[in-house]
């Protein structure tokens, strides 16, 4: 189940990682993807402090180890912004995406969807607990028990990645992608936000981009995709739709973006 093991995992992205710096697809609008559920659902407000906090980690760009039901292992990576929202991808057929609120004692709580490819994208959503080691490093538990889904997230945030800040003027640009074995895709940005694109398949996006905190190089971004075609991952009509995400921009010019459209994951790395 779920993608492609840790020793066949996308050699250009785990290099991208250790350096340091898709599936495509329907229909989850703005950054309400993010937050699929109530972040309290399940809980008594009588018995418990609903009051929101923010989690007790740094936003910015993590290096991510995740085990899926006590088997499966992968290498991937999370980006969190200063609201608590998350997406974590694993190449190249799965991703996280959610909210974490800080509760007490460093720990978590949220709620999270993971969709993941084998022969179809399954959606798996759930709560989330956890707690941190120190504000760089935690990890987190997603039981998604409708669908027999769990996985245990180890996240660590390297040094330099995200702590340059970023504005709407220096994400502005065109930016392209090519990696071997994915869709080559363009995504320009223009200094009001505003997202335009296409790739290989004949996909046209069209979105904006958001820096929710300029300290941090963070951001956020929601776009629809239309007219795309087939592909291995998807078909034209899993890959259309509305799409939320979260990405950063790396030194360097290069930026990345993890989304997804409520049916499957979309996934980008591209340089300026």
């Amino acid at each position: 189940m779920l993608g492609k093991l840790l020793a066949s995992i996308s050699t250009i992205f785990l290099s991208f990682i250790l350096a340091a710096c898709g599936g495509d697809g329907d229909d989850s609008s703005s950054l309400s993807g993010l937050n699929p559920e109530n972040v309290n659902a399940g809980e008594n407000p009588e018995d418990e402090d609903t009051t929101e906090t923010l989690p007790p980690i740094l936003p910015g760009y993590y290096y991510s180890e995740v085990s899926v039901n006590n088997v499966l292992e992968y290498s991937g990576a999370t980006i969190i912004d200063s609201e608590g929202n998350f997406a974590t991808y694993i190449p190249e057929t799965d991703g996280t995406f959610g909210t974490l609120q800080g509760s007490s004692d460093n720990q978590f709580i949220g709620s999270g969807v993971n969709f993941t490819y084998t022969t179809n994208w399954e959606r798996n959503s759930g709560t989330i607990t956890g707690s941190a080691t120190n504000n760089t490093t935690a990890t987190l538990f997603l039981d998604a028990s409708q669908t027999d889904y769990q996985s245990v997230t180890t996240i660590s945030r390297p040094a330099g990645y995200s702590d340059s800040g970023a504005t709407l003027s220096d994400i502005s640009g065109i930016y392209l992608m090519q990696e071997a074995g994915l869709l080559t895709k363009e995504f320009t940005i223009q200094d009001d936000g505003s997202i335009e694109g296409s790739d290989e398949s004949g996909c046209r996006f069209d979105g904006t981009a958001s820096v929710p905190d300029q300290s941090v190089s963070v951001i956020r971004v929601a776009f629809i995709a239309s007219n795309c075609g087939d592909t291995a991952l998807g078909t034209a009509g899993q890959r259309n739709g509305d799409y939320s995400g979260l990405g950063i921009l790396m030194e360097g010019g290069r930026l990345l973006i993890f989304g997804h459209n409520d049916t499957v994951v979309t996934y980008f790395n591209g340089q300026k």
